[in-house]
């Protein structure tokens, strides 16, 4: 199944032209046929593309909610949460968040000097993050903890 322009707009609340920049920028991703389709061609979006347009719209946004985020860190970002989709296990936790089962969290670290880790879970399950908090304290950066239960709730009646 794909997703228009706006079915994102309706999972996100972005605005059309942030949905369409991002897609120009490639920080989220058309299906093939669609990305440079011309004139009269509508670009349409798979489900996974639609999970990483609700992830990175909160993360894009400051306190103040306004943009803080560069678009290479937009990109980055989304590049990660691809990674983490590929993997079966962690886009089982994705699935069961969008149904509202469990209470999963993202936890994204900023590696000062250069990457992103990542850490999905279940926090009904305490073992679910094992060793993050001990890897945390050997970073030199900032994490950012996103329930993904709350952020992927617009995707249950699509």
């Amino acid at each position: 199944m794909t997703y228009t322009v706006a079915d994102v707009i309706k999972a996100t609340g972005l605005k059309r032209r942030t949905v369409q920049f991002w897609a120009d920028k490639e920080v989220i991703h058309a299906t093939k046929g669609t990305q440079e389709g011309g004139s009269g061609v509508h670009r349409s979006f798979t489900r996974n593309e639609l999970i990483i347009a609700c992830l990175i719209h909160p993360l894009s946004l400051g306190w103040r909610r306004d943009q803080t985020r560069s678009l290479g860190e937009l990109k980055e970002l989304a590049r990660a949460l691809r990674n983490l989709l590929r993997l079966a296990v962690t886009r089982e936790d994705f699935d069961a968040a969008v149904a509202g089962n469990g209470q999963f969290y993202l936890i994204l670290t900023w590696v000062f000097g250069g990457g992103i880790e990542t850490w999905v879970g279940d926090a009904k399950d305490h073992n679910s993050f094992p060793g993050v908090m001990g890897r945390l304290e050997e970073l030199s950066g900032r994490s950012e903890v996103l329930y993904l239960n709350n952020w992927l709730k617009p995707l249950r009646e699509m």
